[in-house]
């Protein structure tokens, strides 16, 4: 079921009108991110790489960074992304909680890559 959200998620995105220098689909350790602005405000949907979670983020993006807080989860979870270039960027998981049901632990750094 969560696997047929998020591609409905991912298909629809496409009708969405974003704005964003930093839209597209990006990889990572932490897994893939499909990131989406309009108006100044990013919405991510974050698929693990082993497929098993998804996850999704709002966040007000500031410039080339951006601070991406769990928008509906079980899991509050804040990471920060510099976007250190067009297609490159690097993330701290700032916090997770409850830690039992954190994929990563908080301090983890992460860098990744645009896909598409």
């Amino acid at each position: 079921m969560k696997k047929y959200i998020l591609a409905m998620l991912l298909l629809n995105s496409s009708l969405v009108m974003a704005d964003g220098p930093y839209d597209g689909i990006w990889s990572s350790q932490a897994g893939y991110f499909a990131l989406h602005e309009n108006a100044g405000t990013i919405i991510a949907v974050r698929l693990l790489s082993d497929h098993s979670t998804w996850e999704a983020f709002i966040a007000p993006r500031d410039g080339n960074s951006f601070t991406l807080e769990s928008l509906i989860s079980d899991v509050s979870i804040v990471i920060d992304i510099t976007m250190t270039s067009d297609t490159t960027f690097s993330a701290i998981q700032v916090s997770c909680a409850p830690t039992y049901l954190c994929d990563f632990p908080s301090g983890t750094r992460f860098s990744g890559n645009k896909v598409w």
